[in-house]
């Protein structure tokens, strides 16, 4: 894997697509207000996220720290609500806007060099079509490393929520018929996977960018009668990845430690395949 990363480093297609996409990211993010967006949006979501894993995980040590993270409860729910409500919104929103850009950047990545009519003279030289592939698509992925760092730990900050505060919250839902009233029982139990599922998320995250860089590559490969179809189909699979790896997750975090491992581990081996695959049809369509 550390050969495959120092080879994508050396490709010549990365060092110049990697300087010309932060060049674009930077001369569209200046001005006030997107300082003030994410000063007003991003910088509480991250400082919460961050509190939460700091504290979720010194819990599993030293467990009166768990009485740090909000819960439902009789007395006091609306801390609860407004981490819950903060992370999950941002959540959502960082996960659709980062994936549409970097797509967009991706795509921009082969579009540009037809457009400028140095996509043919590309092709001829001695890259070959792999490194054209692989450098485009590892530029694209580099180029918002800042903004999937961000999403990431806001993520792993709404899974430590899940388990500090949702699992009991839904535990006491499932026992309520039997006890005849709903009683929320914080235990330390339900933070036990909490560092194996962090490592999960961080795993689930690098791949899903780097799913989405290459859908954008490929997107823009195919000719212009076709290409409207392929930059369709690979946004259609975006989403699906998208939705059914939220999904596939919840369901993961819902099931038994040894099930909800191995579904996350069918996870990661399933979006490994759909990223080769993609990358191959990429280099398939350069000719």
């Amino acid at each position: 894997m550390t050969q495959v990363l120092h080879a994508a480093e050396r490709n010549p297609v990365v060092r110049a697509e990697f300087h010309y996409q932060r060049f674009v990211i930077a001369r569209g993010r200046v001005g006030g207000i997107w300082i003030l967006l994410a000063a007003l949006l991003m910088i509480p979501a991250l400082l919460i996220s961050v509190g939460l894993i700091i504290v979720g995980l010194a819990a599993l040590v030293y467990a009166p720290a768990l009485d740090l993270i909000p819960i439902v409860s009789e007395t006091q729910s609306t801390p609860f609500i407004f981490v819950l409500a903060v992370l999950l919104t941002m959540m959502i929103a960082m996960s659709l806007v980062v994936t549409f850009i970097n797509m967009a950047l991706a795509s921009n990545s082969i579009r540009r060099e037809k457009d400028g009519k140095t996509w043919d003279t590309l092709r001829l030289t001695d890259i070959g079509a792999n490194r054209i592939v692989v450098g485009k698509w590892w530029a694209s992925l580099r180029a918002l490393n800042g903004d999937y760092v961000m999403a990431t730990i806001i993520r792993l900050g709404f899974v430590t929520l899940f388990f500090a505060s949702v699992a009991p919250l839904l535990d006491a839902f499932r026992q309520a018929e039997a006890r005849q009233a709903i009683v929320i029982l914080r235990s330390i139990e339900f933070l036990r996977p909490l560092p194996l599922i962090l490592i999960l998320t961080l795993i689930y995250s690098a791949l899903d960018a780097a799913l989405t860089a290459a859908l954008g590559v490929f997107s823009a490969l195919p000719d212009e009668s076709t290409g409207t179809i392929a930059g369709s189909a690979a946004l259609l699979v975006r989403l699906a990845t998208l939705v059914g790896a939220a999904l596939w997750m919840y369901l993961s975090l819902e099931m038994a430690a040894t099930a909800g491992l191995l579904m996350g581990l069918i996870g990661i081996g399933v979006y490994l395949l759909l990223i080769a695959a993609v990358l191959l049809v990429a280099r398939w369509s350069v000719g």
